[in-house]
């Protein structure tokens, strides 16, 4: 994508990319716990 928008993979580039795959990887957490909760809760399969 840095190619195509004429950019060059820099440090900061390769920084940038670390952070955004560490926000992703948090938010897919963050979702399974919260479906674990919400069905302990309810008593309901996380299905």
């Amino acid at each position: 994508m840095l190619h195509l928008a004429g950019f060059e993979f820099s440090l900061i580039a390769l920084i940038g990319i670390v952070l955004l795959i560490g926000i992703v990887k948090k938010n897919g957490i963050m979702m399974v716990d919260f479906a674990l909760a919400r069905a302990a809760r309810r008593g309901a399969r996380p299905a």
